[in-house]
């Protein structure tokens, strides 16, 4: 039971000290934090328009004219 207590105390006490310190850290860094956010975020769409054309565009999706009535 101690070590349950304590894990609770160390995510608590680690939660709130993100809590605190990363609105100070963009505060300060935000023009550079912005920068690589929209850099990660072009990565990211460029990445799964090759995946959605390699892979996606393949699967069949269902036509909607093909309902099942019971």
């Amino acid at each position: 039971m101690r070590a349950g207590i304590s894990s609770l105390y160390l995510i608590t006490s680690t939660g709130v000290l993100l809590s605190l310190s990363v609105p100070l850290v963009y505060d300060k860094y935000q023009h550079h934090i912005d920068e690589k956010i929209c850099l990660a975020h072009k990565i990211i769409q460029e990445q799964y328009k090759k995946i959605h054309d390699a892979i996606l565009k393949k699967i069949p999706l269902p036509s909607n004219k093909e309902k099942k009535t019971q």
